[in-house]
C-alpha cells in the first residue's frame, strides 16, 4: 500500500470485452481516419483501444500475465439469439459504416501479433460474455482474474464457480462485496439474469419485463427466487406482492420467459470454440508494418517498437508534429 494512495491490485489474467472498448474509443476519436488501398479506415477506435489496453497492462496486469481478447459476433446478420430466440434482439443497434468494421478487423490483426502470452477469440457468432465461462473453466482457481466490460451481463462471472474473478465496470473494480453494496443483490448468474429479465436492457432491445415495478420489490424477488419460472410458479404466495402486481406479472409472463432466454448464457462446446481461438505471437516487424499502414507514430502507439526493425537502428523522429496520426519523417542515426 502506498503512503498516499492505494495502488490497483494486480491480476494474473485480464479478459477484455473488445467490441465494447473499441466502440467507446471509436466515438472518442472518430475524426481520425486514413485511406488504405483506396478504402477509408477509421483509426481512432484502434488507437484508443491500444492506449486503453496499455493502461490496463500497466495498472492491473502482473508481469508475464495473460490477456484474453473476446470479440462479439462479427456482424449483426449472424447472431444466435436473433436466429433462434427473438428476431428483434438488438434490432435497435445502429448499423455502422464499412470504415468502422474495417477498423475492428485491423484491431484483430494487431492483437494477433501483439504479445506471446495473449489469446484472441473471434468470429464465433456468440456474444463476448457467452465466451467467458469457457475461458474461466480453464483458469487455475488460484489465479486472480479481472474481466473488463461496462456491460452488466458480465457481472455474472464475479467469483464464477468460487474462482477469484472481479469486474472492472464504469471506472470501478467490483468484487462480490462491492457489487452487493451497490445493487443490493449478490452477483451470480441466476441473480443477474433475473434482474435483467425484470428490468430489460434497452441497449440490446430487450423490453422491460415488469414496467414500473419498484426497485425494492425487484431486489426482494432477486434475493428470494432463483429465476422467473420459480416466481411465476409461486406468484400467489409471495406476501410482498399485492393483487395488482401479481396480475401484472402474470399478464407479462410470455415476455418474461422470452427475456430469460435472451439474457441467459448460451452454452458453447469447447471443441467448437477452439476453432475460433488464436494464440497471439509477438511479431515486431509485422506490428510495425500494420501501425505504419494506419499512419501511426510507432513511438506514440507502441513504445516497444521504437527501433527500426528491419535494420536494427533507432529512429529519431523530428518534433514538428506530436500527433500519432501524422507519421513524422524519420531521421536515421
Amino acid at each position: 500500500m502506498s503512503k498516499f494512495f492505494d495502488l490497483p491490485e494486480k491480476y494474473d489474467i485480464l479478459i477484455f470485452d473488445v467490441n465494447l472498448w473499441y466502440h467507446k474509443n471509436y466515438h472518442t476519436h472518430k475524426d481520425l481516419s486514413i485511406e488504405v488501398g483506396n478504402q477509408r479506415i477509421v483509426t481512432g477506435g484502434i488507437y484508443g483501444f491500444l492506449k486503453t489496453l496499455q493502461r490496463f497492462e500497466r495498472d492491473y496486469l502482473k508481469e508475464n500475465g495473460e490477456i484474453y481478447f473476446l470479440f462479439d459476433n462479427p456482424n449483426s446478420k449472424y447472431n444466435i439469439r436473433q436466429l433462434s430466440i427473438d428476431p428483434t434482439y438488438k434490432a435497435n443497434r445502429k448499423e455502422y459504416s464499412k470504415p468502422f468494421y474495417r477498423g475492428l478487423d485491423y484491431l484483430r490483426l494487431i492483437l494477433m501479433e501483439y504479445h506471446d502470452n495473449y489469446t484472441v477469440i473471434y468470429g464465433t457468432g456468440f456474444e463476448a460474455d457467452d465466451l467467458v465461462p469457457n475461458v474461466l473453466n480453464t483458469v487455475d482457481e488460484n489465479k486472480r482474474v479481472l474481466a473488463i466490460s461496462d456491460d452488466l451481463d458480465w457481472a455474472r462471472i464475479i467469483n464464477y464457480k468460487g474462482k477469484k474473478v472481479d469486474l472492472y465496470m464504469q471506472k470501478k473494480v467490483y468484487t462480490k462485496k462491492e457489487f452487493n453494496e451497490k445493487y443490493n443483490f449478490l452477483p451470480n448468474e441466476s441473480n443477474v439474469v433475473l434482474y435483467k429479465v425484470i428490468r430489460g436492457d434497452t441497449s440490446d432491445n430487450i423490453p422491460v419485463g415488469i414496467p414500473n415495478i419498484p426497485s425494492k420489490i425487484v431486489e426482494k424477488l432477486v434475493g428470494d427466487y432463483k429465476d422467473i419460472f420459480e416466481i411465476l410458479e409461486n406468484i400467489q404466495h409471495i406476501p410482498y406482492l399485492n393483487d395488482t402486481w401479481k396480475d401484472r406479472i402474470i399478464q407479462k409472463r410470455a415476455r418474461l420467459r422470452l427475456n430469460h432466454q435472451l439474457v441467459s448464457f448460451i452454452p458453447i462446446d469447447d471443441s467448437y470454440l477452439k476453432r475460433f481461438t488464436f494464440k497471439s505471437v509477438f511479431r515486431p516487424k509485422s506490428l510495425s508494418m500494420l501501425y505504419k499502414s494506419l499512419g501511426f507514430n510507432l513511438r506514440e502507439v507502441d513504445k516497444r517498437l521504437e527501433k527500426d526493425l528491419d535494420k536494427g537502428k533507432k529512429i529519431r523522429y523530428n518534433d514538428k508534429s506530436d500527433s500519432f496520426f501524422h507519421m513524422p519523417e524519420p531521421k536515421r542515426e
